[in-house]
C-alpha cells in the first residue's frame, strides 16, 4: 500500500510539472540527495515536514532582475546553479537570475513589467520605487513577510523596514548596508601631511575653507575641491538634518522634529548661506570652476593628480574604496553628523513585481538571501576557488591567476545584496567593517518622517515642470557658478510659478494624513 502510495505521489508530481511553466510557476522537478546530519548519518528520511514538502511537491521557479554597474558577468549562470543547489531543498525555489545594465535597467525591468514575461523579484532604486508604486507594477506582501520573513525583520529592523512602506503595507525591503550618511570630504593624505594639515581639526566648513585656502595658495595647478559625481547637487552632500522628502520639492528642514513641517528649501536662510558660500569658493578659485558641466569630477579628477578634495557622504569604509579608486592614500573627513531619511534607505530596495503568482515564495526566497551565509556570499562575491578564496587573515581576494580583468564574476556591489553583513570583506577593508557599518546605522539621527513616501501622481504636471526648473538652477547655483542674490529670486520666482506650492500643499496634505494613521 505505502508503495502504491507513492507512485501515485511521483505520478501526480511529475504531471503538475510537466503542465506549468514560467513566473512563480513549478519548474522542472530535481531529485534530491541525502544529506549528513552532524552525527553523519543521512537525513533523508527524518528531516522536517516543510524540508519533505520541498522534496516531495514541485520546484517553483522565480525571476528576478538584478542590477549590475558593468557588463553582465559570463559566470551568472554558474552562481545561479550554486545557489539553487541551496534554495531548492531549503524552500523549493529556483531562482533565475537576470542581470541588467544600470543603464538599461529602469527601460529593461518597465518592459518586463508591460509585457507579462516572467518577473518575480526586482530592485528598485529610489526613483524606481516610487514610480512603480503609483503604477501598480509592484504589489504589497505584508502578510507573506510576517509569516515567511521573521529573518528579514529581524536583519534590517523595524525603523529601516518602515522605508519601504506606502500606506502601512510593504512594497519594498531595503538591503542591508549603510542605511545612513555623514557628510564631509574625501582628502588626499600626502597633501595634508605635506602641508601639515591636521584633519582632526577639520570640524566645519569654516575650518575646511582653511584648508582649501592654503593648498590654493601652495599648490595652483590643483583644484582644491571637487564635487562628488558629475552634475550632482552639492548640497545633498550638505544637507545634514534636512529630510529631502525624496525630491528636495518641499522639504523637512529639521527632520528631529515633530512638527512635521513642509518648507520651501530654496528660501531658506541656510540655502542661501550654503549656496553663498559656495559663490565665493568659486570667485577665491576653492572649488571646480567647471563643476557644473565637465565630465572629470570626483574620483576620475583625483585619479589625474588633479584634485585635493571631493566633497561626499560619509560612512565607514569610504576612505578605502576611494583610494582604491584613485590610486591615492584618503582621509575621510566628517563635518556633519550622520541622519538618515525614507530617501536615504530606498536608494536600493527589494520589491515583487505584480507579475509574480507566488507572492510567499518570493519573500521565502528573500528571507533566504537575509539569512544564508552562503547565499549572501555567491551572489556578492561568486564561487569560492573560483572567483575568490579565502586568506588566512579572513579576507578575501583573488584566487591565484585571477584578477578583475579575467574573472568571470566580479561585480564588487555588494550593497545590493540583500544583507551585506553576512558577507566577506575584502581585503583593503578592516575586518570588523560591517560592525562598524551597523553602528553607524544604529547611531544615525532617524527623520521623524522615516516611512513617509510622496506618491506625486496628483500633481504631475507641476511636478514636472517644478524638476525642469530645479534641472535649470540648482547644479549651477550649488557648484558657485551663479551669483546667489539675483539667481536665487530667479529661482524661486520660477519655482512658484511652475507651481511649486501646489506640490508643497499636497506633499503636506499627504504628510499629515501619513502622520495621523
Amino acid at each position: 500500500m505505502k508503495k502504491l502510495s507513492k507512485m501515485v505521489s511521483l505520478l501526480l508530481a511529475a504531471v503538475m510539472v510537466l503542465s506549468v511553466v514560467g513566473c512563480g510557476k513549478p519548474a522542472d522537478k530535481t531529485t534530491g540527495t541525502q544529506t549528513p546530519d552532524s552525527s553523519g548519518e543521512s537525513t533523508a528520511q527524518s528531516g522536517s515536514q516543510e524540508d519533505q514538502e520541498n522534496t516531495d511537491e514541485e520546484i517553483v521557479e522565480l525571476t528576478m532582475a538584478y542590477l549590475v554597474f558593468s557588463n553582465p558577468p559570463s559566470d551568472m549562470q554558474l552562481v545561479a546553479d550554486e545557489i539553487n543547489k541551496i534554495s531548492e531543498p531549503e524552500i523549493g525555489v529556483r531562482i533565475n537570475i537576470q542581470a541588467i545594465n544600470a543603464g538599461d535597467y529602469a527601460t529593461q525591468v518597465n518592459l518586463m513589467f508591460n509585457s507579462g514575461e516572467s518577473l518575480d523579484i526586482v530592485q528598485a532604486l529610489t526613483t524606481n520605487f516610487s514610480s512603480w508604486y503609483s503604477n501598480g507594477s509592484l504589489v504589497s506582501f505584508s502578510d507573506e513577510l510576517e509569516q515567511y520573513g521573521q529573518g528579514i525583520k529581524e536583519a534590517v529592523g523595524e525603523a529601516y523596514l518602515k522605508a519601504g512602506q506606502v500606506n502601512g503595507e510593504q512594497y519594498g525591503i531595503t538591503t542591508n548596508r549603510d542605511l545612513a550618511t555623514g557628510y564631509g570630504f574625501n582628502i588626499r593624505t600626502d597633501l595634508l601631511e605635506k602641508y601639515e594639515i591636521d584633519p582632526a581639526q577639520i570640524k566645519s566648513l569654516d575650518d575646511m575653507e582653511a584648508a582649501l585656502a592654503k593648498i590654493h595658495e601652495n599648490e595652483p595647478s590643483l583644484v582644491p575641491l571637487t564635487i562628488n559625481v558629475e552634475k550632482a547637487n552639492l548640497f545633498n552632500n550638505m544637507k545634514a538634518g534636512v529630510d529631502p522628502l525624496g525630491d528636495y520639492m518641499g522639504v523637512l528642514m529639521d527632520m528631529s522634529s515633530d512638527e512635521l513641517k513642509v518648507e520651501n528649501l530654496f528660501e531658506t536662510e541656510r540655502y542661501k548661506e550654503f549656496v553663498t558660500r559656495m559663490y565665493d569658493w568659486h570667485d577665491k578659485g576653492y572649488i571646480q570652476s567647471d563643476a557644473a558641466t565637465s565630465s572629470e569630477v570626483g574620483p576620475a579628477l583625483m585619479q589625474s593628480g588633479g584634485t585635493f578634495a571631493i566633497s561626499a557622504t560619509t560612512k565607514p569604509g569610504l576612505a578605502t574604496q576611494v583610494s582604491n579608486q584613485t590610486g591615492y592614500p584618503i582621509t575621510m573627513v566628517e563635518v556633519f553628523p550622520a541622519d538618515t531619511c525614507t530617501t536615504t534607505v530606498q536608494t536600493l530596495q527589494y520589491a515583487i513585481a505584480h507579475n509574480c503568482e507566488r507572492v510567499d515564495k518570493a519573500v521565502q526566497f528573500l528571507n533566504l538571501l537575509y539569512t544564508n551565509s552562503d547565499v549572501a556570499n555567491l551572489l556578492a562575491w561568486g564561487i569560492e576557488g573560483k572567483h575568490y578564496q579565502v586568506q588566512e587573515d579572513g579576507h578575501i581576494d583573488f584566487p591565484d591567476g585571477v584578477d578583475a580583468t579575467n574573472s568571470g564574476y566580479n561585480l564588487n556591489q555588494g550593497w545590493l545584496v540583500g544583507n551585506q553583513f553576512l558577507t566577506y570583506v575584502w581585503t583593503g577593508d578592516d575586518l570588523d567593517i560591517w560592525d562598524q557599518l551597523k553602528s553607524f546605522n544604529d547611531d544615525a539621527t532617524i527623520s521623524k518622517a522615516m516611512g513617509f513616501t510622496f506618491n506625486a501622481e496628483p500633481v504631475k504636471t507641476e511636478y514636472a515642470a517644478c524638476t525642469a526648473v530645479l534641472e535649470q538652477y540648482r547644479c549651477s547655483l550649488e557648484s558657485g557658478a551663479m551669483e546667489p542674490e539675483a539667481t536665487l529670486k530667479q529661482f524661486n520666482d520660477a519655482l512658484y510659478s511652475a507651481g511649486l506650492q501646489t506640490v508643497i500643499d499636497e506633499k503636506q496634505k499627504q504628510l499629515n494624513e501619513w502622520a495621523n494613521k
